[in-house]
């Protein structure tokens, strides 16, 4: 089968619609279906140009411009002439706000072949049936929440949020997942396990054996790899802490997407901070005893952090005390569980 003019068309399954875009619908244009009308007794769909709703389905002009509120003949893009803006190696194309061509790096399109005599490319359409989202509030097993549509692993699409149902484990916020749709919605069948590992900060402090909050680690500089990172209090997650010490607000630590097995006999999933070696340096509250344990003054590089600690200083002690207000240093040993001061100022 060979042409792109009406009769190609009739014979690959033509469509009927109406044109309430406002404006003059070009050849080979992709089209936005808003809904249906019946038009002299025949059923067509009504269309306008593609905008910031996120949409499964389009539909592709024929060879012929649609005027303002006149009937058309298209096809719903299992096989057609399309006019894109192209990009070099690019086989994914699809809609983008406020155009009636398609751009590349879209949902939609794959291109089939290079241009053909009339400059056009020929090109398959399938409903999108699967996308990457990032969810803007965690979204728990079993509930719903509101998410943007991704383009790959960092880049955002330019359209409105969209509902996902959560038929997984939980969803936390600055993780791309991806989502399929099902019975007229969008579901993530997400399952955790042992993910990526994540370097995060302690957003305040994170009890012993508790949940908190900690913000993403974002890069300062640019280069081939990660020159510096900061805060990015823009995104959080939330993790646990596994062990009997408290982290303390501000520090760096590595958390990884960890399965656990609940209360009632389901499986969630929790980023869970990682053994790690935590070095601490303040000041001894009082007296600390060889042998025994005190309070320790958490300090940063801004002075006293208002934070305290539980030193223990019964480890290559001498036997000699540390008084109150010596500088000292405190390291954690995750197999006790404890910080042990490691050493101190001269006295």
């Amino acid at each position: 089968m060979t042409g792109t003019g009406a009769a190609y068309y009739q014979r690959i399954r033509p469509l009927h619609v109406r044109n309430d875009s406002g404006e003059i619908i070009p050849p080979f244009a992709v089209m936005r279906i808003t809904g249906e009308a019946t038009v002299s007794g025949m059923a067509v769909y009504t269309v306008s140009k593609p905008n910031t709703a996120f949409q499964r389905r389009y539909l592709v002009n024929g060879p012929a411009a649609i005027k303002v509120g006149a009937i058309g003949q298209c096809n719903d893009g299992h096989f057609v002439d399309l006019d894109i803006t192209y990009s070099s190696g690019v086989a994914n194309y699809g809609p983008t706000p406020n155009a009636w061509k398609v751009v590349a790096d879209r949902y939609g399109f794959e291109l089939l072949k290079t241009p053909t005599a009339s400059g056009k490319y020929r090109a398959v359409h399938k409903p999108i049936n699967a996308i990457l989202f990032r969810v803007n509030a965690t979204i728990s097993s079993g509930g719903n929440g509101t998410a943007k549509v991704y383009l790959d692993a960092t880049t955002v699409g330019p359209w409105d949020d969209i509902t996902v149902y959560n038929a997984g484990d939980s969803l936390a916020t600055g993780v791309t997942y991806s989502g399929i749709w099902a019975n007229g919605k969008w579901w993530s069948v997400h399952r955790g396990g042992a993910g990526r590992p994540r370097i995060v900060f302690a957003n305040g402090r994170i009890s012993a054996n508790s949940s908190g909050s900690a913000y993403v680690a974002k890069e300062t500089g640019s280069g081939s790899g990660p020159t510096s990172l900061a805060e990015d209090t823009s995104q959080s997650i939330t993790v646990y802490n596994p062990f009997s010490g408290d982290i303390m607000d501000g520090t760096r630590i590595m958390v990884q997407e960890t399965d656990y097995y609940k209360h009632d006999n389901t499986w969630g999933t929790v980023w869970c901070v990682c053994p790690m070696a935590v070095i601490y340096r303040g000041k001894a509250s009082g007296t600390i005893n060889a042998g025994s344990s005190g309070t320790v003054k958490v300090w940063g590089d801004a002075g006293d952090t208002s934070q305290t600690i539980v030193g223990y200083h019964d480890w290559i002690d001498g036997g000699t005390a540390i008084s109150g207000d010596v500088e000292l240093f405190t390291a954690w040993n995750q197999f006790e569980e404890e910080h042990h001061i490691i050493g101190a100022e001269c006295e």
